[in-house]
């Protein structure tokens, strides 16, 4: 994985803390959805 193109459209990273598993899921979908690709 080449880290410039994941992050050339939105160069932000996702860091998610205190996320549980059971939203897990539903949660990264959503921010891939809106576009991130690093969580």
């Amino acid at each position: 994985m080449e880290w410039k193109r994941v992050l050339h459209a939105l160069p932000y990273i996702a860091i998610l803390r205190g996320l549980i598993p059971e939203n897990a899921i539903q949660i990264i979908g959503a921010l891939q959805d809106a576009g991130f690709r690093a969580v």
